[in-house]
């Protein structure tokens, strides 16, 4: 389908492919974002509307007192004047894109039927909406103060929890602010984050994000040239965050993942740069212990209720942040935030979509505030990564737990130089790989495991003529170590009372498949021994009651302890009675949830629940590059809580030849055809050309397409 539509500087051509993807050609690159405004607005309004709302503390609005907690948490974040302060240092040409966008949302604009079901007035789209979802983005990203908040319970209540934890081995004399009130205030701000988390609508409730993103030198690929890959890990939803899109106007051409509700490609390429995002990790949240000592600030807000009226919320707030709860007993809890900073994100993001190079590429993230993200960048000739996003500069405090604002010890320092936020360029082995790993000490104790990071190293070094197959074939890889490992320790055991279960898993090569009884055996037996591993007095904190913990999410510990608890067996060998008794829970567990054992396998615990109640069993787990992760349910693994939903693979040189997979479809209209027409070409790995322009032979479509070009909307170019 193609569309004529009236822009500032001419008219812009918007040609929709068979897939709804857009690829808009405009005289100017105003009118290229007003042309992906419209696009946004047409397909995505109703989920811009929920994110606005959801970021200015207006649900209630809408959802009267069942999302009161979150609207009076959002206030304190006060987004919306943060958005209101930045907004000012933008110049012209950025405030001009702004506009140009909003003017396309708001053209011809409809109000979707289910606002009009919840009575949702339609409301012009502004600047300021723009950039309240980039600072929400930026907020759920950076989940570091929900951790550093367990950790300040586990050191109010089993300081030695801290020590023993290999991974988060706490420094010396790290600050301990101890006592009842002090236990007191931690369980309350826990219980209300999990109140408020159970009280957003579907959809919109926080979930833990990873990512995968890696880039390869030309000396390594089949073409000569560096290639890149990025598939960011988020909660599964629809519709999801990316909507993909194609730009060309006479000075740029850039296409790939945008996000309803502003302009600019976040993960994407154009004629000669291409990058992908990954979730830094770095740690950018601290809590504070505050002492009421008279210089609090506070200003009182207007929370709209509907059918209630409106309901006054007052805002207490210090020079480092808002206070988390009332203050009580002399003692409150601040948020410090870097995300508190205004910047110019937009200054950043046009810059990397325009910029030509790593250089220029670096040049313009030194304007990136928030979100913290590690960008993976290649060009004509270079790979790397940059760290974007202020970075706190610590004294004596690390991060770990909440510390007492009255030590000016423990008090931010300032920020890191531009200079010092973690950067590669080109290193020997001509690949690089971000999957939520360390970047570098003293930067966070909340980095992932590595164990995607090691897997995907291994498959890069393993080929010298990379392409695009071998790249999908990555993303899609679903090798679990530590399930593998604890396969290894089940074939130690003797004489054990199923056999059948050892020679299963003796069998199997490691691949977390759906179709497999030995993955199911090997993801409910290290979830059992990771039980058995921790003390009872320590386990509801790390897994909450039966195995399941509401942050459990966020921070993946779960999938961070595996590591640490197969190390520790391994090395023991005396433990192996401890495997034993896994694999006989496991055993036990099974029969009660699914009968007899003829018919199990690991789709039945791992997938997605689709409309209309249908089960989609998935393969992966969260320690595989095919990112599955998921949380507990009475005892086993349960549904899916984080999965690649875009998967983008880019050539260098040749921004039409990039391929894309994407869950679960582009439209957020249930009535489009687009809606979910992505989910079993992203579950079986078969990815479609993104750009409109590819007119490449039909053969070349290989092993991973299905059917032909004109099957998956490529068209030829237009006049």
């Amino acid at each position: 389908m193609k569309q004529s539509l009236p822009g500032q500087h001419g008219v812009i051509g918007i040609r929709w492919n068979g897939r709804g993807v857009p690829s808009i050609r405009a005289r100017h690159w105003d009118d290229a974002c007003w042309g992906l405004g419209y696009a946004h607005g047409r397909d995505r309004r109703f989920q811009m509307e929920m994110q606005r709302r959801l970021a200015s503390g207006r649900l209630s609005e809408v959802f009267s007192k069942l999302t009161i907690r979150a609207d009076c948490f959002m206030r304190k974040l006060d987004l919306v004047g943060l958005c209101r302060r930045e907004l000012e240092l933008y110049r012209p040409e950025e405030l001009a894109a702004l506009e140009a966008y909003c003017a396309g949302v708001n053209f011809r604009a409809e109000r979707p039927w289910a606002m009009r079901l919840l009575g949702m007035p339609l409301t012009q789209w502004t600047p300021l909406d723009c950039l309240l979802w980039v600072k929400m983005m930026a907020f759920g990203l950076a989940a570091n103060w929900e951790q550093e908040l367990l950790r300040g319970q586990l050191a109010a209540t089993h300081p030695e929890a801290l020590e023993t934890w290999g991974a988060m081995t706490a420094p010396p004399g790290f600050p301990q602010v101890s006592g009842e009130p002090t236990r007191l205030r931690l369980q309350e701000l826990r219980q209300e984050w999990e109140l408020i988390q159970q009280s957003l609508p579907a959809g919109l409730t926080p979930a833990g994000p990873g990512s995968n993103a890696w880039a390869v030198a030309g000396r390594l690929t089949a073409s000569g040239r560096p290639m890149l890959a990025s598939d960011p890990h988020l909660a599964p939803k629809a519709p999801d965050s990316w909507y993909q899109a194609e730009l060309i106007w006479p000075e740029g051409h850039v296409l790939g993942a945008t996000m309803a509700g502003f302009p600019g490609v976040v993960i994407g390429q154009n004629r000669s740069l291409a990058w992908g995002a990954t979730n830094s990790y770095i740690d950018v949240q601290d809590l504070f212990w505050e002492k009421a000592d008279g210089n609090l600030q506070e200003r009182w807000e207007e929370v709209g209720v509907r059918g209630f009226g409106k309901k006054r919320v007052l805002i207490q707030s210090t020079e480092r942040g808002p206070l988390m709860v009332p203050v009580r007993d002399g003692y409150s809890l601040s948020l410090a935030w870097t995300g508190q900073q205004p910047g110019e994100f937009f200054r950043a993001l046009f810059g990397l979509n325009f910029a030509r190079d790593l250089s220029e590429a670096r040049q313009a993230m030194r304007h990136w505030v928030a979100p913290s993200l590690c960008y993976v960048l290649a060009d004509l000739e270079n790979i790397g990564y940059q760290v974007v996003g202020h970075i706190p500069r610590r004294g004596k405090g690390s991060g770990l737990v909440p510390v007492p604002a009255w030590k000016e010890e423990f008090v931010w320092q300032g920020l890191l130089d531009f200079e010092e936020w973690p950067a590669l360029t080109n290193p020997e082995s001509g690949f690089v790989v971000c999957a939520n790993h360390g970047l570098g000490p003293d930067l966070s104790w909340d980095f992932n495991s590595g164990i995607r990071a090691q897997r995907i190293e291994h498959l890069l070094a393993a080929q010298s003529d990379h392409d695009w197959r071998s790249f999908a074939r990555i993303q899609m890889d679903i090798f679990s170590s530590p399930a593998r490992r604890f396969a290894d320790l089940c074939l130690k055991l003797t004489e054990f009372p199923h056999p059948w279960m050892i020679q299963d898993l003796r069998r199997w090569d490691g691949n977390m498949r759906a179709d497999s009884r030995a993955a199911l055996l090997a993801g409910c037996g290290l979830l059992c021994l990771t039980e058995l591993a921790l003390p009872d007095q320590w386990r509801g904190l790390f897994l909450g009651p039966d195995t399941h913990h509401p942050l459990l999410k966020r921070g993946g510990h779960l999938s961070r302890l595996q590591p640490w608890v197969l190390h520790w067996i391994e090395n023991h060998p005396e433990q192996l009675t401890t495997v034993r008794e896994a694999l006989l829970q496991t055993y036990r567990r099974l029969e009660q949830r699914l009968g007899h054992p003829g018919s199990w396998n690991w789709g039945q615990l791992h997938g997605l629940r689709l409309p209309f109640g249908r089960w989609l069993p998935l393969d992966g787990d969260a320690d595989t590059p095919n990112q599955g992760g998921f949380l507990c349910d009475r005892e086993l693994p349960g549904a899916i809580c984080l999965i690649g939903s875009f998967r983008f693979i880019a050539e260098l040189g040749r921004p039409e030849n990039c391929r894309t997979c994407h869950f679960p479809g582009q439209s957020g209209r249930w009535s489009s055809g687009h809606y979910g027409d992505g989910v079993e070409d992203w579950r079986s790995g078969r990815y479609t050309w993104l750009s409109a322009r590819e007119a490449t032979r039909a053969q070349d479509l290989g092993s991973n397409f299905i059917g032909n070009a004109e099957a998956f909307g490529v068209y030829a170019p237009g006049p």
